[in-house]
């Protein structure tokens, strides 16, 4: 293998790490932004007189595992199609310019 080559192997290994690690900021970010936006809806219901639910309401630890697990298994599902779909799409995006400049 020549040096390019593997200057090009390292290059797309690093590539895909930071593709990773931005995919699940950006997912984590997504998920943050909608926790805030349902706090402050309660918040605003409790402000203005609407039902108080903190006296009535009791988590169970079940449930929490339950929808724990669920979301990381959404997660899971969600990041691989994103590398699939955008590796397609990159590949399509490929195969225009080559088909441009012959």
């Amino acid at each position: 293998m020549t040096d390019d080559k593997k200057e090009q192997v390292l290059e797309k290994k690093s590539d895909s790490k930071k593709e990773k690690a931005l995919l699940i900021v950006d997912i984590f970010f997504v998920m943050v932004l909608c926790f805030v936006v349902l706090m402050i809806t309660m918040f605003f219901q409790n402000a203005g007189g609407g039902v108080d639910a903190s006296k009535g309401y009791q988590i169970v630890p079940a449930t929490v595992l339950l929808v724990a697990a669920l979301l990381s298994g959404y997660l899971i599902f969600l990041v691989k199609r994103s590398k699939k779909d955008l590796k397609e799409i990159i590949e399509l995006s490929y195969e225009e310019k080559r088909g441009l400049d012959q």
